[in-house]
């Protein structure tokens, strides 16, 4: 084994990234929770069989386990880090939830096969529960994927897969998907094991992703080890090179009975997440606060977008060095299929073409270009706007400038 950091490797790798989660850095003014809000950017979504709820991204309190005592927490307090982990809980209220996290700094296979590392307690009970998932993106777009029917916001071009498979006390891959040009499909891979599951307060999985364009392996271990098996292969060509990679804790209505064990309000720790490969740049991204309205048992984390003009805020924008590209990233319920208007700073409306497949009734995701003449220093207001009849909501703001800091 190859130990660069906190971040276990099988084989010799120069090390672009590793985050062994042995500091809390709680920024009030993010979605992050305590992961590094210069390091991390954190989105949640979740509908429930109550679309009223669910329009207004209802995000349910939840209990921690694994930081002192079991402590019920409210977003963005439900990502915490102690014991030299990261645990992050959540409470699905009976819907179809995403609580995704990614690293702003681009992991990058061109002409290479690159390698991803981290731990998780890979514990599913299954896919109508609570399962990790791991998500290579082209875009830092917010929750970029959640598995099912209401929670497919396909980012543009993706990989993805999920460990959600095996029976009884084991677990492995049940699943691998990609997107191209906004188009979902699963895609062929080969099951050759499984691994006993962790547990968020004990062992925890140590999963090892490598990647080329056209070949994917996932190796991993039994709880507590680093020694990993390779459990699942494709190949498949990959609709991208360079991207970020995600965590994802997705949930699909685990209270429901007759299921196997509730996992509808489940604690995952992780730790150790890393990548080898060039360190071209980190993005620089700014969170608009969620709406945090009140809601019985929880909270209410989206803004409602209508004809009328929505303003929001994203504060304390900056950047080290000139961005490459510059969006405005979100999440938004697509009651119809059309994308909300955006403008920065009083600019002109930025509208985007319908860009997915016909399902509505579902989150989406994007990010929609902005000129880096509407973006200043400081604070920025961001607006949005939706000529549907039954309007929309919108969650997980980001003002993204891409390549704007350097790696330190």
């Amino acid at each position: 084994m190859r130990k660069s950091g906190e971040c276990v490797f099988s084989h010799a790798v120069t090390l672009a990234f590793c985050d062994p989660f042995t500091v809390a850095t709680p920024n009030a003014a993010t979605r992050t929770g305590a992961l590094d809000s210069n390091v991390w950017s954190v989105s949640r979504t979740n509908t429930l069989t109550n679309w009223t709820q669910g329009e207004e991204n209802y995000w349910k309190s939840a209990t921690l386990v694994g930081c002192g005592a079991d402590q019920t927490v409210n977003a963005p307090n439900d990502v915490q880090i102690c014991n030299g982990r990261l645990f992050e809980a959540v409470s699905d209220g009976a819907g179809q939830s995403t609580l995704a996290m990614y690293p702003k700094q681009p992991f990058d296979i061109a002409a290479r096969t690159g390698t991803v590392v981290f731990d998780v307690s890979a514990d599913s009970a299954g896919v109508h529960n609570a399962w990790p998932e791991f998500w290579w993106t082209d875009q830092p777009v917010p929750a970029p994927h959640g598995h099912l029917s209401a929670q497919d916001p396909y980012a543009a071009n993706s990989f993805g897969f999920s460990i959600a498979g095996c029976d009884g006390n084991q677990t492995g891959v049940d699943k691998m998907m990609i997107t191209q040009n906004f188009a979902y499909t699963t895609i062929p891979f080969t099951s050759l094991g499984c691994v006993t599951k962790g547990s968020p307060t004990g062992g925890l999985n140590h999963f090892e992703v490598r990647i080329s364009q056209t070949h994917v392996e996932v190796w991993a271990s039994e709880p507590g080890s680093t020694v990993v098996k390779e459990i699942a292969f494709s190949d498949y060509t990959l609709p991208l090179t360079r991207g970020v990679i995600w965590m994802e804790d997705v949930h699909y209505n685990a209270c429901k009975p007759g299921f196997g064990t509730p996992q509808c309000d489940h604690t995952f720790a992780w730790d150790n997440v890393g990548f080898d490969g060039p360190t071209p740049y980190r993005d620089l991204t700014f969170d608009v606060p969620d709406a945090a309205d009140p809601a019985a048992g929880g909270l209410n984390l989206s803004y409602r977008v209508t004809t009328n003009p929505t303003a929001v805020t994203a504060p304390g924008v900056y950047w080290n060095q000139a961005p490459t590209k510059q969006f405005v990233a979100f999440n938004w319920f697509s009651w119809e299929a059309a994308v909300p208007s955006v403008r920065v700073n009083g600019g002109q409306w930025h509208d985007t073409p319908w860009p997915f497949d016909s399902e509505t009734f579902v989150w989406r995701t994007i990010a929609v270009p902005v000129p880096m003449s509407e973006v200043k220093p400081g604070n920025n207001m961001i607006e949005f706007k939706f000529s549907g009849a039954n309007g929309t909501t919108v969650a997980n703001v980001n003002l993204i400038l891409i390549a704007a800091g350097p790696v330190p």
